[in-house]
This record gives C-alpha cells, structure tokens and sequence, in this order.
C-alpha cells in the first residue's frame, strides 16, 4: 500500500482461522542496538471477529506466525 523510510504500509489476506481482508503497517526507528520494529494490524471485524476477539488474544493467534515472519526478515537481512 505505501512505503517511507520508517514506515512500510501492506494489505494482509488471511485465510485462516477465517478470511479476513486487514491493513498491516510495520513501523521501524532507529534504537542503541538495532532498530525497533512495530507492527499494527487494522481492519474490519465482522459478528464473529468481535466475538473471538472477547475470548481469545489476537496476539495468541497471529503472533507465532509474526514471530517466524520477523527472524526470517532478520535471518535475510544479516546475510545481505
């Protein structure tokens, strides 16, 4: 969707544990040992999103996949 120096904006399809059509938007500044990285997920929820949302942390749910996705990006930035 858009990229700056700091800022890389994406659209996110998922398809699992349901379709979901979300804005992503990774943010990285600058720190003493490396560089802060920030990511936001923004989008609609439908009746069974909402509900989800009340008993489990989206976090939980997306944040493995996050996790693998970040020392993959690591992993290929030190090798370049």
């Amino acid at each position: 969707l858009g990229s700056e120096t700091a800022h890389v904006g994406v659209h996110l399809l998922s398809t699992a544990p349901m379709k979901a059509h979300n804005r992503g938007d990774f943010t990285l500044t600058p720190v003493a040992d490396g560089t802060r990285f920030e990511w936001a997920m923004t989008g609609p929820q439908n009746a069974v999103m909402r509900i989800m949302s009340k008993f489990w942390s989206m976090e939980k749910l997306v944040g493995p996949d996050m996790d693998k996705g970040l020392a993959q990006l690591k992993r290929t930035a030190e090798a370049a």
